[in-house]
């Protein structure tokens, strides 16, 4: 790799990449996600107003773990083997990179000097998401 020649690339996802602020998937990013899921299902049942005043007045970083195992198909008691195959099959999957109506959108903006991820940098960056979800 050109950016980080001295490190492998399972150092480069988990240091670089998950959830930091210099990267297109921030933390902030991350939390939007969950929070959109979460906030979508209350909205069938609660005002709008109602429904942010609830949830950002409880939500925690373990609710938030939650959520993400519950919308991966996880239970809490997921390891981490489980969970980085739940993401690459998202990633990869007809609800990811497959997807008919944005999965080339989604595969693009995963690419690097127009280059597709590779099997390999896919498995470092869904492993170290997945280890990142586990800790929260």
């Amino acid at each position: 790799n050109e950016v980080y020649p001295n490190e492998t690339l399972a150092n480069i996802a988990e240091k670089y990449v998950i959830c930091k602020k210099d990267y297109t998937f921030s933390k902030e990013d991350f939390d939007a996600d969950i929070d959109s899921i979460a906030l979508a299902e209350k909205f069938n049942n609660t005002r709008f107003d109602i429904a942010f005043e609830e949830y950002y007045n409880s939500v925690t970083s373990k609710k938030r773990k939650e959520l993400m195992l519950k919308d991966l198909s996880l239970t809490s008691d997921a390891d981490s083997f489980k969970t980085e195959m739940a993401l690459i099959s998202l990633m990869t999957g007809t609800d990811g990179f497959s997807y008919a109506v944005a999965g080339r959108k989604l595969l693009n903006k995963a690419s690097y000097n127009e280059n597709a991820p590779s099997t390999e940098v896919i498995g470092y960056t869904c492993k170290a998401f997945a280890k990142y979800i586990l800790n929260l």
